[in-house]
């Protein structure tokens, strides 16, 4: 009887403890499970062309674009964050040289530089090509340049492109390439349009880069 009490007692002693370490198992993350990360940092290199307006048009031409946002996965489809990018403006030296053939040229290349915030919204989670679109609002400055000179005690100007900040909205569509599970390759077009500014109006941008999930 004593003995059949003990093996009683011993088995719900073990039992008791196998319980209680499968539920600490289970309580207990897994180190070795891949990270979920919600940040990711999107690098970008492209080709601006500036505005729909003369001023800017007729001596300005396109350039370079750098830019770089951080992005917050905050839904299953949805990225909200924030980013800045800056294009050069190339002067058009033979237009110039044509349109004044006896005046000094005098170059002035433009920065145009963009601080947004932005929203991203992607059309699929899966798939070896994920399309996404965007759209952000923020702040947009131009650089500027002038060439004014005082010919008889006239004053002659051959351009005047003031600094100005303005209101921007950006609208986009790209493709997000998955290399690995951490990176993505994405090409993107976008059109900015630039609240009441005399210059630049409307730019077009294309540029292609990589997102890194950190």
């Amino acid at each position: 009887m004593r003995v059949r009490l003990r093996l009683f007692t011993t088995a719900v002693i073990l039992l008791t403890f196998t319980r209680t370490g499968s539920a600490q198992r289970l309580l207990t993350p897994d180190s070795t499970a891949p990270r979920i990360s919600r940040i990711s940092l999107v690098v970008t290199a492209g080709y601006a062309i500036p505005g729909a307006k003369w001023p800017l048009q007729q001596f300005w031409k396109g350039g370079p674009e750098l830019g770089a946002s951080v992005l917050i996965h905050a839904t299953p489809g949805l990225y909200i964050g924030m980013g800045a990018d800056v294009s050069m403006l190339w002067f058009r030296v033979s237009r110039f040289a044509s349109a004044y053939p006896s005046v000094p040229v005098h170059r002035t290349d433009m920065a145009w530089a963009n601080l947004f915030l932005v929203s991203r919204y992607a059309f699929t989670s899966s798939g070896p090509v994920r399309p996404y679109a965007s759209a952000a609002i923020g702040a947009s400055r131009l650089s500027g340049g002038e060439y004014k000179e005082i010919i008889d005690s006239v004053r002659v100007t051959y351009y005047d492109i003031p600094a100005r900040t303005r209101l921007a909205m950006t609208v986009a569509g790209g493709l997000a390439i998955p290399l690995t599970p951490g990176l993505f390759f994405q090409a993107e077009a976008a059109l900015r349009y630039v609240h009441h500014d005399p210059n630049v109006g409307l730019g077009v941008i294309f540029n292609g880069g990589a997102r890194i999930v950190l």
